[in-house]
């Protein structure tokens, strides 16, 4: 349905595309998202929060038009994206600092407080088994995805074992776990202790105390919504975007974009621009274009250029250094030069591509913008008189 109606829309694809996700889905996947998310575990086979995380690549990269396997953190960070399971996370902190800092309703304020009192309750776990060896297996597979709820066994003392020899085995359960069981299948059964109430709300201590510690730096926050609403706006953002990046730079993908790109920031004229080839530079940036170093796979993992046999066909292979494109080149670069000068930088891959680490500064973006829209231009007069690309 969505990319039926992005076919509709002539000028500013990219930049629709974006203010949708943002005005329209967002709002409905972060309802109530700061109770719902806090009982979700990572452990589940059918995460709902990876489910969604997925869903958020697969709906950009299909709407763009980027080929399948285009990496899905890679495009979240060169579209400037926050992913979506940091701002659940940004919610239940939220919510966790508007009880803290008393900017919650009073009647709010009062259930979290009976609720955070009330007693834990504990639930037996059974599982059973024809062998002791089968029993012990599941009791410690599910054990190992659920070490957060499982209450630990009491320490039993000598007088403890002597006194349970003639009880019943249900007096027993605080201190053993495997008991023979009468049945024609199951020999043996075994149980965990659990708690039946979660830790609400679910939240990462390290990231709520660095949070919180932003937040104590201004005065005047506590029971002050206006003010506490515009400082937690920025210090989310800040520390989503720190958390993302680093996520990215050390994940195993997006090899390409981790050459060019060296902060996070938004880059709207990438978008903006309405040119079809604006997407082969896009796909340049991510690492998914047809260049022989970007889609080696298809290619039985050759990477050596097609057109000169000399190399392996990277970006700088490319643009500055096949001898296929001498007379492109030599036109290209001389074009480059003036608008790169104004810039006080240099032609090179990350100039003529976009990238510039100053375009973490508003106002440096906007000031250089007829700038940089002159040198994408040039790159892709360069891209289209080369005619190396077969599919836009």
């Amino acid at each position: 349905m969505v990319k039926g109606l992005l076919k509709g829309i002539n000028t500013g694809r990219c930049t629709f595309l974006r203010v949708l996700w943002f005005s329209k889905i967002i709002p409905i996947l972060e309802y109530g998202s700061a109770i719902w998310s806090s009982s979700v575990s990572s452990s589940q086979k059918c995460d709902p929060i990876k489910m969604i995380d997925s869903l958020q690549g697969e709906f950009f990269r299909s709407c763009m038009g980027l080929p399948n396997g285009t990496c899905n953190d890679a495009i979240l960070v060169d579209f400037a994206v926050p992913k979506q399971s940091l701002r659940f996370e940004m919610c239940k902190l939220k919510f966790q600092a508007r009880v803290d800092f008393e900017i919650a309703p009073r009647i709010v304020r009062k259930q979290f407080e009976m609720y955070s009192k009330t007693d834990e309750k504990v639930e037996l776990k059974n599982f059973y088994g024809k062998s002791k060896k089968e029993c012990l297996e599941k009791r410690m597979e599910w054990s190992n995805s659920h070490e957060d709820t499982i209450v630990p066994l009491k320490k039993e003392t000598a007088r403890d074992y002597i006194d349970s020899l003639n009880l019943p085995s249900s007096d027993t359960y605080g201190f053993r776990f495997l008991y023979p069981y009468k049945s024609k299948v199951n020999k043996w059964r075994a149980w965990v202790r659990v708690r039946a109430t979660m830790k609400f709300p679910a939240i990462s201590q390290d990231s709520y105390s660095t949070l919180r510690a932003k937040l104590n730096e201004s005065d005047g926050i506590r029971g002050n919504i206006k003010c506490f609403k515009n400082i937690f706006r920025r210090c989310a953002k800040n520390l989503i975007k720190k958390q993302q990046f680093t996520q990215f730079v050390q994940s195993r993908y997006g090899r390409v974009l981790k050459s060019l790109r060296r902060k996070w920031y938004h880059d709207s004229l990438i978008h903006e621009m309405t040119h079809p080839l604006m997407r082969i530079i896009r796909k340049l940036r991510l690492g998914s274009s047809e260049l022989r170093d970007h889609s080696f796979y298809l290619n039985g993992g050759d990477r050596t250029c097609p057109k000169c046999q000399r190399g392996k066909e990277t970006l700088d292979h490319y643009f500055f250094v096949c001898p296929s494109y001498k007379s492109q080149r030599e036109i290209f670069i001389s074009k480059c030069i003036p608008w790169v000068r104004k810039l006080n930088e240099t032609v090179s891959v990350r100039t003529v591509l976009g990238f510039h680490e100053k375009l973490i500064n508003p106002k440096f973006a906007q000031t250089t913008k007829h700038i940089r829209k002159k040198l994408l231009q040039e790159t892709i007069d360069f891209i289209s008189k080369t005619d190396r690309f077969k599919y836009v």
